[in-house]
């Protein structure tokens, strides 16, 4: 039964490719003129319904081919616009980068509480292997000239000192270090004290403070005292107050010091080329 159904579909379709032709053929000769031109035409009205049959059969086919197409078309193109997207993302965020790296160098190279003191810039970078976390290491050294005991520095306060030094090298220990001290001084109370380092990312402590701690101002910074034999010049700021505090039974105040300088992601610093001066 299916094999005579397939037969008679193969005719089917046999005489209709051979009615078209007919119709190609009387159109051709016949111009649309006269006998064949009839016949042309009466050709047309049987083959009407089959073509329209076969036209909306092919059509949704040309359709899903030509919207593949077209989405692939538009795939790649959205593609190629991500790219370029993340592309000049990619280069804003560069000039963004080396825009506040040259911010940072300038004011480096303008930094009020120096003076006229010189300075070198150099660049921190990660310590070696053995090193602490209260030492750094900057791409300058003697033949730069940086000394050992230069202070460092940057746009917002004392970074520490040059412990070690070679030609294109040097150590810095980083005023949080627990074998640090520098010498402060509280400019709205007038007074002078000892800042000591305890440990990295921590703040420094001050000892020994005559004011209660009401006397102490929050948020004041303090300064490098730069007394005779200190290790830093004067002026230099250190750090804000964090908190005062005196102990049950205590005569003096202890004080905690927040550094200024970002001590946990130094980039670019700046060494003073300045050495401790001996008393009389």
């Amino acid at each position: 039964m299916l094999s005579r159904r397939s037969g008679r579909r193969r005719s089917t379709l046999a005489i209709l490719v051979l009615l078209s032709l007919t119709v190609v053929t009387l159109d051709f000769w016949g111009g649309g003129e006269g006998a064949l031109g009839s016949v042309r035409d009466g050709v047309n009205d049987v083959l009407a319904p089959a073509r329209d049959v076969v036209a909306a059969v092919v059509r949704p086919i040309g359709n899903a081919v030509s919207s593949f197409t077209d989405e692939g078309d538009l795939r790649a193109e959205n593609q190629q616009l991500r790219e370029k997207v993340a592309a000049n993302e990619s280069a804003v965020a560069q000039t963004e980068a080396l825009q506040a790296q040259l911010e940072e160098l300038r004011s480096l190279l303008n930094i009020d509480f120096v003076g006229d003191l010189p300075t070198v810039v150099a660049q921190a970078r990660t310590p070696g292997v053995g090193n602490f976390d209260d030492v750094v290491e900057i791409d300058r050294g003697s033949d730069h000239g940086v000394a050992v005991d230069n202070p460092v520095v940057t746009a917002a306060g004392l970074v520490g000192r040059v412990v070690s030094v070679s030609p294109n090298r040097a150590q810095v220990k980083l005023i949080t270090s627990t074998s640090s001290g520098v010498g402060v001084r509280f400019p709205t109370i007038d007074e002078l004290g000892l800042a000591n380092g305890q440990g990295s990312g921590k703040t420094l402590t001050v000892a020994g403070v005559h004011k209660s701690p009401a006397e102490v101002m929050a948020e004041q910074v303090v300064y490098t005292s730069g007394q005779v034999d200190s290790l830093f010049p004067a002026g230099i700021p250190v750090g804000r107050v964090a908190s005062a505090v005196r102990s049950p039974g205590e005569t003096r105040t202890s004080v905690e010091v927040e550094p200024l300088a970002d001590l946990e992601s130094l980039d670019h610093v700046a060494v003073i080329a300045w050495t401790p001066q001996p008393g009389p």
